[in-house]
């Protein structure tokens, strides 16, 4: 029952959020209604690219086009899809952080909360928004399904990669290859993270292979093949209604307009990347670092001082309830929204220290 007792919590809390938000968790008319038009357009035989002007990959606007051809055309059909997009998305970050943390030597109850937490975390803060934005920052009706439907088919494809290392299965790699692929035909940023991290974890394994694997060569073969077929295939199928460059273009989706100046020189995209006043972001950046560190740097002196387990044990609990009991009477004195700045530095130290092991 032990086991049991967290998913049925999880579970709870999912329901509850569903239901304290339940038809009020976006405006349809400001800016989702993109996400609801141009499928409903393409299930009526209009064409991505040639008929509507579309900036990232083809994938999510054909998923959810493929939805609608399967079930009415209606918000609520998106809404209900992404609801088992969420389910999927909880159970890959679960499983893939039991075999990340677990990796460690973690004692087991520590992985199990740790694991818990961020299904915990993603549910409340990122699957459905209680921010109040006005709807469109959460996976129910996403600004983009570009985005959510990218990370749940990058989780898709290290959890295919990680059992690939566990069991050395070409075949697992070959999945992996293959939801990475249509991974590409979402958007670069996601690419981006989700490329690096098989990438790196191939070089790391064609050092070091996993127990019966094949030849490193055959591989990188088969993981680089198999990537390439939802690519090929995008172009194909979409070169059947347009001339070639184009449906290059349109598979190639964002990636394709990443240098042209049109794109680069819109105020909104250097807010979002931080280049309108870099000395300035980098001001918010060192700031929330310090924020992190007021609370991360005493828990690690903690757990390098006190030698009992069960006193730390005791302290991993205590230490962040405290710290979240101390928020709200400091919640004016810092802009919230730069407490994440840091993520990138954070990501990239990360993988420094699991490079050196």
């Amino acid at each position: 029952m032990g086991s049991v007792a967290p998913w049925l919590g999880l579970m709870g809390l999912a329901t509850w959020l569903f239901a304290r938000n339940w038809a009020g968790w976006t405006d349809p008319m400001v800016d989702f209604g993109r996400e609801l038009y141009i499928p409903w357009r393409l299930v009526e035989g209009q064409v991505l690219y040639r008929d509507i002007a579309y900036l990232d990959g083809p994938f999510s606007p054909y998923w959810n086009a493929l939805c609608f051809a399967l079930f009415p055309v209606a918000m609520r059909t998106i809404e209900m899809v992404n609801i088992a997009v969420i389910a999927c998305v909880s159970v890959l970050i679960f499983a893939l952080l039991q075999r990340l943390v677990g990796s460690g030597g973690v004692h087991p109850l520590h992985r199990r909360i740790v694991s818990f937490a961020s299904v915990a975390f993603f549910l409340c803060v990122l699957a459905v928004n209680l921010v109040g934005t006005g709807g469109n920052m959460n996976w129910l009706t996403p600004y983009s399904h570009g985005v959510t439907h990218g990370v749940a088919l990058s989780l898709l494809s290290v959890w295919f990669f990680a059992r690939h290392l566990e069991r050395g299965r070409i075949a697992d790699l070959a999945l992996a290859g293959l939801v990475l692929g249509f991974c590409a035909l979402t958007k670069p940023e996601v690419l981006a993270a989700a490329g690096s991290a098989i990438g790196i974890g191939m070089l790391v394994s064609l050092r070091t292979p996993p127990a019966g694997a094949d030849s490193p060569l055959r591989r990188l073969g088969v993981l680089l093949g198999s990537a390439a077929v939802p690519g090929i295939g995008a172009v194909g199928l979409l070169a059947l209604e347009m001339p070639f460059p184009d449906a290059l273009a349109g598979a190639l989706g964002g990636w394709s307009h990443l240098a042209s100046s049109d794109v680069r020189t819109l105020d909104f995209y250097r807010i979002v990347m931080g280049i309108d006043d870099p000395a300035e972001n980098l001001m918010k950046m060192a700031l929330a670092v310090g924020v992190w560190a007021a609370v991360l740097v005493p828990a690690l002196i903690v757990s390098i001082a006190v030698k009992s387990r069960a006193l730390r044990d005791r302290l991993a609990i205590a230490l962040p309830v405290a710290v979240v009991a101390v928020l709200p009477w400091v919640s004016d004195a810092y802009d919230w929204e730069d407490v994440l700045r840091p993520m990138v530095i954070f990501l990239g130290v990360g993988m420094a220290m699991a490079a050196a092991k």
